[in-house]
């Protein structure tokens, strides 16, 4: 059994049973931070008495788990369909299967030559050479909602944006993007823990859908494809698998399935959620209009203070411990990294929306080895279209409330509507 020891917290509260917390409800969803200051304050270790799933928020905690990859595993596909009988369970058994293979669910030492190769796709090199092309399709999309009087910030730029990205990455015509969000969609809402069986059909529907579509483009590189180096994804991929006999076409595309479906969603979110928080607080935007070279930094805080992801999921693959709290073999583990970002032992007035703050210190893109591949492309992506969008719309306003999808992981909004100005 493992132990993980913290100084500042005992055994005899770290679970401790406290009312009011629901880390499912719709309430918990469109305003998590009053649940997220209890966790942090009442019970940093918390197990949920209905699941028997922990909940950890304290920081150090979470920085401990992440780079402890033999104890708590990423290897946990199946845990999405724990709510499914074993009968709808074995319906969906090609879905579990396809994202098994997923890198985000892989553990060393499986995990990090796979990894160096979808590095290798997205080096800074080759992300500096595309600025110009993402510089160009911001544009198109500003002038196309000035055009149209597009009001929603999702529709307009925040989903289009990275899915035409990611979609030239992977060679997908600009026109399939709309293919791109529908299957999308429906894989998200089930990884978000609340789809229930016709959510988990659906998500089928749009993996097999997507394998479908992508296979053409493998049988394509495998038939033109050189051995020489290179930045294509397809052609690094396709040199992987013949060094690596086990690793599948089925491998292949279920990790370019993934690349389609995370290289667009989180950045979708970051760069709504940021201009929403800007609007929150009109200095802070100003700020950001007088200064622009802020703008990278704001995407930071933005990360820290509401990104697109709030939590990450572990499982336990032995009996373990944590600050004292013993955690049973074969127990989910979610890393609440949206409290986390939130704690005063990180930063001084954490609940703050600050773009000049400095030593931001979060884990939005992940943390140890399972740090994003593709970070430095969403906080290029999410500076300039929040650069134009703040020139575009320097008195804009936000129209509303929004409503948030009804996911746990991630933090999305159904639509973002604000008035141009």
């Amino acid at each position: 059994m493992t132990q993980h020891t913290s100084s500042t917290l005992n055994s005899e509260h770290a679970t401790h049973v406290i009312g009011g917390v629901d880390v499912s409800s719709r309430q918990f969803i469109a305003d998590p931070f009053p649940t997220y200051q209890k966790l942090l304050h009442e019970a940093p270790i918390y197990q949920d008495p209905s699941t028997g799933d922990f909940y950890i928020s304290r920081p150090e905690d979470i920085q401990v788990i992440l780079k402890d990859n033999k104890t708590y595993s990423s290897d946990r596909a199946s845990s999405f369909a724990s709510m499914l009988s074993p009968e709808q369970h074995q319906a969906v058994k090609p879905l579990i299967e396809s994202m098994s293979r997923w890198l985000l669910f892989q553990d060393p030492p499986k995990h990090m030559p796979l990894r160096k190769i979808v590095n290798a796709s997205l080096n800074h090199k080759l992300i500096s050479k595309m600025e110009s092309d993402i510089r160009r399709l911001t544009r198109m999309l500003v002038e196309e909602m000035k055009a149209s009087g597009e009001t929603d910030l999702i529709q307009g730029i925040a989903y289009p944006l990275p899915a035409l990205v990611i979609a030239h990455l992977l060679e997908v015509p600009e026109r399939d993007i709309h293919l791109i969000r529908k299957w999308s969609n429906s894989v998200a809402a089930f990884m978000g823990g609340k789809a229930g069986p016709q959510g988990a059909l659906s998500a089928q529907t749009s993996i097999v859908d997507m394998t479908q579509y992508l296979r053409p483009f493998l049988e394509t590189v495998k038939h033109h494809s050189s051995p020489a180096e290179s930045e294509n994804l397809w052609e690094n991929l396709r040199q992987y698998q013949l060094e690596h006999p086990d690793f599948t076409d089925d491998d292949i595309i279920a990790n370019c399935i993934l690349l389609l479906f995370a290289g667009h969603e989180t950045t979708t979110h970051l760069i709504a959620n940021l201009w929403y928080r800007l609007h929150q607080f009109p200095e802070q935007l100003n700020l950001l209009i007088q200064q622009p070279e802020l703008i990278p930094n704001a995407v930071e805080e933005g990360l820290r203070f509401d990104g697109s992801v709030h939590r990450f999921g572990r499982m336990t693959t032995q009996d373990t411990e944590i600050a004292g709290v013993l955690i049973p073999k074969g127990t989910k583990v979610f890393l609440m990294i949206g409290a986390a970002h939130r704690s005063a032992s990180l930063y001084e007035n954490p609940d703050d929306f600050d773009v000049r703050r400095q030593g931001i210190r979060h884990m939005g893109f992940g943390f140890g080895p399972h740090l994003c591949s593709g970070a430095a492309l969403g906080r290029l992506e999410a500076a300039i279209a929040i650069e134009a969008l703040l020139n575009a719309f320097p008195n804009s306003q936000l129209s509303g409330q929004p409503e948030y999808q009804d996911n746990l992981g991630i933090r999305a909004m159904k639509s973002l509507q604000f008035t141009h100005g």
